[in-house]
This record gives structure tokens, sequence and C-alpha cells, in this order.
């Protein structure tokens, strides 16, 4: 697939097409990865917690609502 990117022209910095094109991958390739991983291990975390026992209710459920009442005027 070299077709798609192998200019010449234009020029960024002296630098022709087929170059900065590639490196502009670099950065972009890093910020995609680095999101992945954080929703993985974001996700991660959320079922771990809901499959410990004792893990923290949801918020609306009947077990989270019945902790908040005993102090409340």
């Amino acid at each position: 697939m070299p077709q798609l990117y192998s200019f010449d022209a234009p020029r960024l910095a002296g630098l022709p097409f087929f170059y900065w094109y590639q490196l502009l991958w670099v950065p972009i390739s890093a910020i995609l990865t680095g999101t992945a991983y954080w929703l993985v291990t974001k996700e991660d975390r959320r079922r771990r917690a809901e499959a410990r026992p004792g893990g923290p209710p949801r918020a609306g459920t009947a077990s989270a609502d019945a902790g908040l009442g005993g102090d409340r005027p």
C-alpha cells in the first residue's frame, strides 16, 4: 500500500510527504493505544469490584439505598 503515500509533495519542513506522513502515525498510534489500554483497565477494575464479595453496590439499587438511610434525619 505504499502507493497511497509514496509522494514527494507536499513537503513539511523540508521532509517529503512519504516521511512525514509515516511519522505522523507514531503519536496517533500511541494515543489510540493508550486510550484502548485505559478503557480496558477501567472496565477490568469495574468487573473485578463487582465480582468481589461485598463489592461496592450500584447506585439506585435497594442494597445501596439501604446503607444510606440510617443516619439521615
